[in-house]
């Protein structure tokens, strides 16, 4: 239970998302400036992570994005 719960909180990063989304690291830099990628949010002062809700939302609403 409690394991579940750790990996649905934790942050992911941009390597682990780039290759669950099929893109490269690149790409999720430069879907962040243009705000058209998965919610992300700040791991400490310049490194960013992303959560698993919001990859899943994210990929509901632009499945085209992964194909």
């Amino acid at each position: 239970m409690s394991d579940d719960l750790d990996m649905a909180s934790r942050l992911l990063t941009s390597k682990e998302v780039s290759r669950l989304l099929g893109v490269t690291e690149l790409t999720l830099g430069r879907w962040r400036k243009s705000g058209t990628g998965p919610a992300w949010e700040f791991r400490g002062k310049r490194t960013v992570g992303y959560r698993q809700e919001a990859i899943d939302a994210w990929t509901k609403r632009a499945p085209e994005a992964t194909a």
